[in-house]
């Protein structure tokens, strides 16, 4: 939740508005998150984060994402 769940977050380079995903469908976030380990899905710090995800890792986070509040 430290980037995707506070309000107005903003990366600082590249500056932009960092998405919150509270809430967001499981099936999305699981989506997104093997697109990103896979390098299908480009963004340098996912990547990182998302390459050393278990399948069940993924799962998991998704269900968290997905139950916490916007």
């Amino acid at each position: 939740m430290g980037c995707h769940g506070i309000p107005g977050y903003r990366n600082a380079y590249p500056s932009y508005l960092v998405p919150k995903v509270g809430g967001q469908h499981p099936e999305y976030i699981i989506s997104a998150l093997k697109d990103y380990r896979s390098g299908a899905r480009q963004h340098q710090t996912m990547q990182a984060q998302a390459a050393v995800l278990s399948d069940q890792d993924i799962e998991d986070i998704a269900a968290f994402f997905a139950q916490a509040k916007q």
